[in-house]
């Protein structure tokens, strides 16, 4: 196996004087504790270029990939890394459920300029430092993440003693 840093965050890979593809890297402002990995591979490499990508980064190595990718994801797990958090996404109605909602919670909306708003950024900051600190421990500050919300508005609703208990920023 040999490898050939082609830019600043690209490596190719190489295996008999063959291009296997190439292995991104990128950072995440949230969790700069490590770097991130994107897999362009054409062929799956025989030996592992986990252990040089790691020295040449001087940080751990990460990856968020789909599961439908078996190949790269037997590759990873055969080579050092481990599965920490598996993420499913679902579109369903009230009509999917197989018991109708039983709930006195009003859902409220919410815009930037609501003085609701900046608690808001408080409950969901708090909610995915928690969410993330066993996996990959959130490094932004509390204005940095608040500063990335993808939207200024959202919905809230609050709990019997008016406490924010769930957001959902739209």
């Amino acid at each position: 196996m040999k490898l050939r840093k082609v830019n600043p965050q690209t490596y190719e890979l190489f295996e008999n004087n063959q291009s296997l593809g190439t292995i991104s890297t990128y950072r995440n402002l949230f969790h700069d504790s490590c770097i991130y990995l994107k897999f362009n591979l054409i062929k799956i490499p025989t030996t592992s270029p986990f252990a040089e990508i790691r020295k040449q980064e001087q940080k751990p190595l990460q990856v968020m990939i789909e599961s439908s990718h078996t190949k790269i994801v037997d590759f990873m797990l055969k080579n050092g890394f481990k599965c920490k958090r598996y993420c499913f996404e679902a579109e369903v109605s009230a009509t999917d459920l197989k018991h109708p909602l039983r709930t006195n919670s009003k859902v409220v909306p919410f815009i930037a300029t609501d003085p609701i708003y900046s608690k808001c950024c408080d409950f969901l900051y708090k909610y995915y430092k928690t969410t993330h600190e066993l996996v990959s421990p959130l490094t932004a500050s509390k204005n940095e993440f608040i500063t990335e919300v993808p939207t200024r508005s959202g919905y809230y609703s609050l709990d019997k003693q008016g406490r924010l208990n769930n957001v959902a920023f739209t």
